[in-house]
């Protein structure tokens, strides 16, 4: 079994900006758990903070499913402990983008009632698997992909690095591939359901959130990887637009006010879009 806290991302929030010393120092603690025992012998994994998962080890081209264990994801999973701390009652959230599904068993372990879309279907099959392994209860999958319109569109699978995949208009992709037809679900229909999204759908974030209205956004938070430039540009503009309040943890979680605080890739952190008091009175609770 490994072993995994989140007590440095605690003690150095919220400075993380994902080039900082303390971003460094966590990483660094992630590598050196995962070299020993190695972790790809592992299926089982024990966090202080929400217990433990059960997540096999699956090969997914040049990514494994155990890269997924790293520092910019457990920033997020602290948040959605903070956000159930904050809350309190038990909320519906949406885990889109879901791919093998440690988000969503990682949301659904600390209380959330959880939604989770993954348009592949052979990703979505060990998404099934891996939320059947856990036992979850409070979580309900739809192989859909969520879009700015409902419909039918072209969807790359990218084998080489599965969690790369997406709709084939919305990014480049490099080595093989093959591409097949989705089902898309437009993101106006769903996101007044929940009070908070994970946004992960590898540069279609940003078709998605300029589809949206202003009010989508007053009781409905979002946790975004912005894919790219281009991506940030838009979400940006469209933002500044609509007077839409985020956050960024390049910017160590301050309010975004210019383009410079944005992020421009997944390597950057991720971009907190919330109009509540959640970053205003946020406290660190104990663990």
């Amino acid at each position: 079994m490994i072993s995994f806290d989140l007590k440095l991302v605690k003690k150095h929030f919220p400075n993380l900006n994902a080039y900082s010393k303390n971003f460094n120092e966590i990483k660094k603690k992630i590598s050196v758990i995962k070299k020993k025992p190695p972790i790809d012998k592992e299926n089982t994994f024990l966090f202080d903070e929400f217990g433990k998962i059960f997540f096999p080890f699956i090969n997914m081209g040049k990514i494994k499913s155990t890269d997924l264990f790293s520092a910019n994801e457990f920033i997020i999973f602290f948040l959605y402990f903070c956000y159930k701390k904050y809350h309190s009652k038990k909320i519906k959230v949406a885990d889109i983008g879901a791919n093998i599904g440690l988000h969503s068993i990682i949301m659904e372990k600390i209380g959330f009632h959880v939604s989770s879309y993954e348009p592949d279907p052979k990703i979505f099959l060990q998404l099934k698997k891996n939320v059947k392994l856990n036992k979850l209860k409070n979580i309900k999958l739809y192989n859909s992909a969520i879009f700015n319109k409902k419909g039918i569109f072209n969807f790359t699978r990218v084998h080489n690095n599965l969690t790369g995949s997406h709709i084939t208009t919305e990014k480049e992709s490099y080595g093989p591939k093959s591409i097949f037809k989705v089902r898309t679900t437009a993101a106006q229909d769903i996101v007044s359901k929940f009070s908070l999204i994970k946004l992960d759908i590898e540069s279609a974030e940003a078709a998605v959130i300029c589809s949206l209205r202003k009010k989508d956004f007053l009781k409905t938070d979002m946790i975004v990887e912005v894919g790219n430039e281009y991506n940030a540009k838009k979400i940006f503009i469209f933002l500044k637009k609509k007077k839409i309040k985020s956050y960024s943890q390049k910017n160590n979680f301050k309010l975004v006010r210019n383009f410079n605080n944005m992020p421009l890739s997944h390597h950057e952190g991720l971009l907190f879009i919330s109009q509540s008091t959640f970053f205003k009175t946020f406290k660190i609770l104990p663990m």
